[in-house]
């Protein structure tokens, strides 16, 4: 009697574990939690506003040291009846180049673009960064050579800057245009003046 009583009892548990066993459902999804890294996505949001945000702000910045490295040449000082300072050129000259760089080097980070159009307006406005870089390099070379009476060497890093500009592509607007062929014009008052230094 004791025996189909245990058996009895080991059936009922073998038929309440497959029941069991029946019931299961899924559980939900785990809530992520904060600490959890985020899953990737793949591709990359279009990033024109940014892009033009910093074009419009880059342009505005770089007139300014387009005026400011002219107004350090010595037709300009000159004009404005104050004494002409090699080092103040050189000094100018060098952060319009860093201006430019700094620019270039967010701008060329820009990678995903919705219109085709900015992507092209970026692509040929790296180029005239490139071109101002450049140029500030060899205006703020020519202005350390002035300084230390090294003409021959100024003469050629005068001639170099010139050629920079002459060469540039991917100017923003007219202002640029113009600001440039005024330095373009001081540059060749700078070559002439290492000429006549040289000569006498």
């Amino acid at each position: 009697m004791r025996e189909r009583w245990i058996f009895g009892l080991v059936i009922g548990i073998v038929f309440a574990i497959a029941a069991c066993g029946c019931a299961t459902t899924n559980a939900p999804p785990e809530t992520p939690r904060a600490d959890q890294p985020l899953p990737v996505t793949t591709g990359q949001e279009p990033n024109d506003g940014e892009f033009l945000v910093i074009y419009e702000d880059s342009a505005s910045d770089i007139e300014s040291r387009l005026e400011s490295v002219n107004a350090n040449f010595f037709p300009a000082t000159q004009d404005a009846g104050i004494t002409y300072s090699p080092s103040k050129l050189r000094v100018a000259a060098l952060e319009m180049k860093n201006t430019a760089e700094q620019y270039h080097e967010l701008l060329i980070k820009i990678e995903s673009f919705e219109d085709k159009e900015n992507e092209f307006l970026r692509n040929e406005y790296l180029g005239y960064l490139s071109s101002i870089k450049a140029a500030g390099g060899n205006i703020a070379d020519a202005a350390q050579a002035e300084g230390a009476q090294d003409y021959g060497l100024a003469m050629n890093y005068a001639e170099r800057a010139k050629t920079s500009l002459e060469r540039i592509e991917g100017v923003p607007d007219g202002n640029h245009e113009a600001l440039i062929l005024v330095m373009r014009g001081n540059l060749e008052d700078m070559e002439t003046r290492m000429k006549e230094a040289m000569s006498s």
